[in-house]
């Protein structure tokens, strides 16, 4: 049962139980009195009358309220998909039928609008202005647009477009369209396309090992025995050739990868392009992911002894604060470490060697779940290390994490919920949280109390919900010759970190703050920190980036970088340094521009053309002629999947959503909601009952 039915039920059963409670009140409730029943009978008219309004039934006749697409206020919404940059039957393509098409609605007194992407809703333009426009991507909204149109005024829609939408779209747009609407298709049947649908491979792979991933492509317009060439590059150099037949509308085919070991670590542009014969749309054939060959320098390194919550939120947090590369691990014991993926990649479990290598590279370490059954080499080699964010789950833990254990009996930890303190101690992480309201957020558990020794800072302190003791949540230690150590004494910080608004913002702070602290002494990318949200971003869409807590205000430029023949060189890209064969910049700045963060310390800049760009990050006060605090490169990609859906059948009319319409359904006649002849009846019914019971000397 759907909503308008429920809804319709709901109502009904209301009307009939409205309709037995003033029966049976005239019958018991009232004294007998001559003319009852003919003050029943009214009164029975009324609720029916009301009931059958709410209904919003039909009667038999023409709605004088709907108006047929052409009649009244009329706009014309053209969603400009990329799609239509395919040949036409007439010759040109298809955007030339588009805009053909919607100057004859114009001519014939429509309003124009393109549909955008997005909530800005559409954008009102004149035929001169939509002849100078090209299609884009991502495609527009026609939802939202019809919608948007029909709050201002419009009292009938014509669409055009190619119609490549996912199944189900024509559904959703029947829903939720209030005025009636005729679609109009650019484009019948498929036209011959192969392109790539997927290509997944792992973000960071061992050097020396063959990179494995998986590939998909999607296709229309094929004969039978078609089949597609697919060839993968590393930065410009083919290395493998995959060969798929092409697949039918809608559907996709696909097949391993398996790339050949790179000869260095470094950063790797892998790019797989589809060839078919024949194939008219160009910028579905190419799509590149960006692999890091080695593990890398001087990132952030991740274990968890327990499984838990807190590393899924706090790994990407710390990428994000401190623009350091990070990679997390899941101990399946004490000398075998399962990396954390998204669970397509190859993953291969690391002995203790390969560990012990990649803590001593870190320049931060987090250990969470460290307790009792903590490894003893594992501990040890983190004493020795500069930066530790540690995770305790019992006092052992918090032992090996150099604090003293308070005085709960028996130093066990303490169970329940714990609320912030709102007053916020003085400590270098107290700068980061000033402004949040401490006692709002969501409560901490699991806490081990400890003391507050001399030389520990104290950054958050807790009261229990029961019993009302005060403990130390969260502590920073620095002791001469062993580093600095952030010791959480609570579980549950990653509360914070799942619920958006000031939750998530207070998160990013805490966080941001203690490695700002952590990595003070050893100068880290904290103090530059500002890189790409990904390696590779999609185009027509505003380009996003990530601000560490630390940096105020920075200036971002990009320049596109000038590569023959579109591929990178065949040297690796050592730390997202540039090719050292000659080429470079084009000398041309596609943007710049101050970094303004907004929530989460994303921010934004606008979206540019598709290619290879060198962003370099600097002092607004330096200017163009200081050095960059940071520098590297983003990729905005070509591809766009807009021939990924076959068009779909469409019919020439919908019409309005009765949704609105108190769950009836929608149906041809008049709605009784328009004639006034139930309103004066009922009105008149209610006046005669009202007179009735004053005559006979009911209230």
């Amino acid at each position: 049962m759907n909503a308008a039915s429920g809804l319709t039920l709901l109502i009904s059963v209301l009307g009939v139980a409205g309709m037995l409670l003033a029966a049976l009140f005239y019958v018991r409730g009232e004294v007998h009195v001559p003319g009852k029943p003919v003050l029943l009978a009214l009164r029975l008219s009324i609720l029916a009358i009301v009931t059958l309004l709410l209904l919003d039934v039909r009667l038999p006749g023409e709605d004088p309220t709907g108006r047929a697409v052409g009649e009244g206020v009329r706009w014309v919404l053209l969603d400009p998909d990329l799609s239509l940059l395919v040949p036409s039957e007439e010759g040109g393509s298809l955007w030339e039928v588009a805009v053909d098409r919607a100057g004859a609605e114009v001519e014939g007194g429509a309003h124009l609008a393109l549909a955008t992407p997005g909530t800005a809703g559409p954008e009102g333009m004149e035929l001169a202005g939509l002849v100078r426009r090209a299609p884009s991507h991502p495609s527009g909204d026609l939802v939202q647009g019809v919608a948007r149109l029909a709050e201002a005024g419009a009292e009938s829609v014509v669409v055009l477009s190619s119609f490549r939408r996912p199944p189900g779209f024509l559904e959703m747009l029947a829903r939720e369209t209030p005025i009636p609407v005729r679609l109009a298709p650019l484009v019948e049947g498929g036209t011959r396309n192969a392109g790539i649908a997927e290509l997944t491979l792992p973000a960071v792979a061992t050097a020396a090992q063959p990179v494995t991933g998986r590939i998909s492509i999607f296709g229309e317009g094929g004969s039978p025995g078609d089949t597609v060439r697919i060839e993968l590059r590393t930065n410009g150099a083919l290395v493998e050739t995959i060969r798929l037949p092409l697949p039918g509308p809608g559907a996709e085919a696909s097949a391993p990868v398996r790339l050949p070991p790179a000869p260095d670590t470094g950063v790797v542009r892998v790019s797989a392009h589809a060839l078919l014969e024949g194939d008219v749309f160009p910028p579905d054939d190419e799509l590149a992911r960006w692999v890091r060959i080695g593990e890398p320098e001087g990132g952030i390194l991740l274990v968890s002894l327990e499984p838990g919550w807190e590393p899924r939120y706090l790994l990407p947090v710390l990428e994000a604060v401190t623009g350091l590369d990070g990679e997390g691990y899941l101990a399946l014991g004490e000398d075998r470490f399962l990396p954390l993926g998204e669970g397509s990649e190859d993953l291969q479990i690391v002995g203790p060697e390969g560990f012990r290598n990649r803590m001593r590279r870190s320049a931060l370490l987090v250990l969470h779940g460290v307790g009792r059954r903590t490894p003893d080499w594992l501990a040890k080699e983190a004493e020795g290390h500069p930066a530790v964010v540690y995770f305790p789950v019992d006092p052992e833990g918090a032992t090996l994490a150099g604090v003293s254990r308070g005085s709960t009996p028996g130093g066990s930890a303490t169970e329940g919920e714990w609320g912030l303190d709102p007053q916020l101690p003085a400590s270098a992480v107290a700068p980061f949280l000033s402004g949040i309201r401490l006692a709002t957020l969501p409560p901490l558990t699991l806490v081990i109390e400890a003391e507050e020794t001399g030389g520990v800072q104290v950054v958050l302190r807790g009261q229990a919900v029961r019993g009302g003791r005060v403990a130390p949540l969260l502590l920073l230690r620095e002791a001469e010759g062993e580093g600095r150590r952030a010791i959480a004494l609570a579980d549950g910080f990653w509360r914070w970190g799942s619920r958006d608004g000031e939750p998530r913002e207070a998160y990013r702070a805490l966080w941001g703050g203690v490695s700002n602290w952590l990595l003070a002494p050893s100068d880290p990318l904290i103090e530059e920190g500002v890189r790409p949200v990904a390696q590779v971003q999609p185009r027509g869409v505003p380009l996003k980036w990530e601000v560490a807590p630390g940096v105020e205000r920075a200036e971002l430029s990009l320049v596109p970088i000038r590569l023959g023949d579109g591929q990178l060189g065949d040297g690796q890209l050592e730390n997202g340094a540039l090719p050292t064969d000659g080429e470079g910049s084009s000398g041309a700045t596609a943007f710049r521009g101050i970094l303004k963060p907004e929530e989460g310390g994303i921010a934004s800049t606008p979206a540019v053309d598709p290619g290879l760009y060198r962003f370099e990050v600097r002092d607004p006060a330096a200017g163009l002629n200081g050095p960059p605090m940071t520098a590297g490169l983003v990729e905005v990609e070509a591809w766009a999947p807009s021939l990924r859906y076959p068009p779909l059948a469409v019919p020439e009319r919908l019409e309005p959503s009765a949704n609105a319409g108190g769950g009836g359904e929608a149906g041809g006649g008049r709605p009784l909601r328009t004639h006034p002849l139930p309103y004066v009846v009922a009105l008149a019914l209610l006046c005669l009952e009202w007179l009735g019971r004053r005559r006979v000397g009911l209230r």
